[in-house]
């Protein structure tokens, strides 16, 4: 059992050596932009491909998970690089959202879809997630 516990204590140094940091933010960057892409195009033309954002919601979800799972446990283990990203993506998101919620009133050919509407509440809950952990982290002086 200790080897398992010394194990799975490893595994974010393992992590850090196998992934550099560079390539979960260019692979965060790469599915946002494809996600957004995706989602204002659905939006203009009417869903017209609605399981297209169910795996985009899906996809992006998931890999945002990891990206910042992965920066959680470079903050508890001492080396992580801060950095503001998450902010410009909640803003990208709401922006995004308020603008389609608008046009989506405005225009009766547009809709939001469910899947974006469920797409941003898991990336605001995220963002929640890491900024309590980060808030966390500095009260506890590590």
């Amino acid at each position: 059992m200790n080897k398992f516990i010394k194990k799975i204590n490893e595994f974010p140094e393992l992590l850090q050596k196998l992934i550099p940091v560079f390539i979960w933010r260019t692979l965060i960057n790469l599915w946002s932009l494809t996600a957004l892409i995706i989602f204002t195009y659905e939006f203009v033309n009417g869903n017209p491909h609605p399981s297209l954002t169910v795996h985009m919601t899906m996809i992006y979800i998931g890999v945002l998970t990891i990206y910042v799972g992965t920066k959680e446990f470079r903050r508890w283990h001492n080396a992580h690089q801060p950095s503001r990203y998450g902010e410009f993506y909640v803003f990208t998101w709401t922006m995004m959202i308020i603008t389609f919620a608008v046009l989506d009133v405005i225009y009766e050919e547009m809709r939001i879809s469910h899947d974006l509407a469920a797409l941003y509440i898991s990336i605001i809950s995220i963002y929640a997630i890491t900024r309590e952990s980060k808030r966390l982290h500095e009260r506890e002086g590590k």
